[in-house]
């Protein structure tokens, strides 16, 4: 029994990092398209550059998250 709690344990730690990664990737992916597509003040709008390593920073943590959840779950115990 204690196998099946601890194994719950590690899905339920695995799924929240996942689904961080997918936050990550939504807010700092997602946004900033959406900003410069129905942007109405250039000011606010960030450069290019600025923008693009943001972009890929959020990628990085994203995949970075995601995989750690994956390795989370090599830590379940085997059930018969």
């Amino acid at each position: 029994m204690a196998d099946v709690i601890r194994n719950e344990r590690v899905k339920l730690t695995a799924t929240w990092l996942n689904n961080t990664a997918v936050a990550v990737m939504s807010l700092g992916v997602l946004t900033p398209i959406f900003l410069s597509t129905f942007r109405t003040n250039d000011a606010a709008m960030a450069d290019g550059m600025t923008t693009g390593k943001g972009i890929l920073i959020c990628i990085a943590l994203s995949v970075f998250l995601h995989l750690l959840g994956r390795r989370t779950l090599r830590k379940m115990d085997p059930t018969p």
